[in-house]
């Protein structure tokens, strides 16, 4: 498994970060850092299937999500992947977002041609 830690992020890696994710005899919790590694994964892969088992698995383990580095890399997965009202769904649960995902979410609404929501959120802010 070290193995494909060596190399750049990618498919393989963010599938190596998942498999430490589901073993059940370790009886562990992964940290921040592996999770905000495997979610760097899928992004550098584009894999949504990816990026959907590694969100179910942090849904599934952490069920209340407090930490907003996690929050704030799902919301950006989302973005990438045009899962938008999901990701609006994430961003409204980040406690005190800060200006990057202000500014992705504004983004997203406005690149998808949701220039309404795109305003409304920016008046938020």
């Amino acid at each position: 498994m070290m193995e494909c830690l060596k190399h750049p992020l990618n498919q393989t890696t963010a599938r190596c970060l998942l498999c430490t994710l589901t073993i059940p005899s370790l009886n562990l919790l992964p940290s921040t850092a592996v999770y905000v590694q495997s979610l760097d994964a899928c992004v550098a892969s584009k894999s949504l299937r990816l990026d959907q088992e590694i969100h179910q698995h942090i849904l599934k383990n952490n069920p209340i999500l407090e930490d907003s580095i996690i929050l704030e890399k799902l919301t950006r997965l989302d973005v990438e992947f045009g899962e938008i009202t999901h990701a609006r769904k994430l961003f409204d649960e980040i406690p005190g977002p800060g200006v990057i995902v202000w500014n992705l979410m504004i983004r997203a609404y406005a690149w998808r041609g949701h220039f309404e929501e795109a305003i409304d959120l920016y008046k938020r802010f």
